[in-house]
């Protein structure tokens, strides 16, 4: 569980690998940091992409969390 600031492993905001805004998710099936919007835009290319189960990143300290995402 995230300990956020005070946590000693702290990440600084992770970008979005296509737009470079911040990311929300990351999906380890193609290794990614994405916000919502290219997300969206990359998952729903194919039914092969619409399964990656994306996983949401912790707002305080930008790691993968267990809450995940799939379309």
């Amino acid at each position: 569980m995230c300990k956020g600031t005070n946590h000693q492993h702290y990440y600084p905001t992770t970008s979005c690998e296509l737009c470079k805004s911040n990311a929300s998710l990351y999906c380890q099936a193609d290794d990614a940091f994405l916000c919502r919007k290219c997300d969206k835009y990359v998952h729903s290319a194919n039914f092969l992409a619409r399964r990656h189960v994306r996983c949401m990143l912790c707002a305080t300290c930008s790691r993968p969390t267990h809450t995940s995402l799939s379309c």
